[in-house]
């Protein structure tokens, strides 16, 4: 996975979020662009703050407790922008919403 920014001529920079076989273009505030493209690269390599797993010893007897399963950060992040390319969120309630998601992350 990559992440490239490309500053536009308005208030925003766009975001570009490359995997294999996809391109995830978003825009994104200029002072919050590097922030989320650090966000994305931490996840992506496995160093972000919240992928770090302490190592636990349980009792044999003790079940495994099922995770819900969590949709792909990208995906999220893409279908929020179609809510809001779409007219369905404002600007504000789209940033309100990325931040959420990026801080869950």
């Amino acid at each position: 996975m990559s992440v490239t920014t490309k500053r536009g001529l308005g208030l925003q920079t766009k975001v570009h979020v490359i995997t294999s076989g996809n391109t995830i273009e978003m825009r994104i505030a200029h002072k919050e662009a590097e922030q989320v493209r650090e966000v994305l690269m931490q996840l992506a390599s496995g160093t972000h703050p919240s992928q770090t797993y302490s190592v636990a010893v349980e009792s044999p007897a003790a079940a495994p407790t099922p995770t819900p399963a969590v949709p792909d950060l990208a995906a999220q992040l893409q279908q929020l922008a179609s809510l809001r390319d779409a007219g369905i969120l404002t600007e504000d309630e789209f940033a309100a919403k990325k931040a959420d998601i990026l801080s869950r992350f």
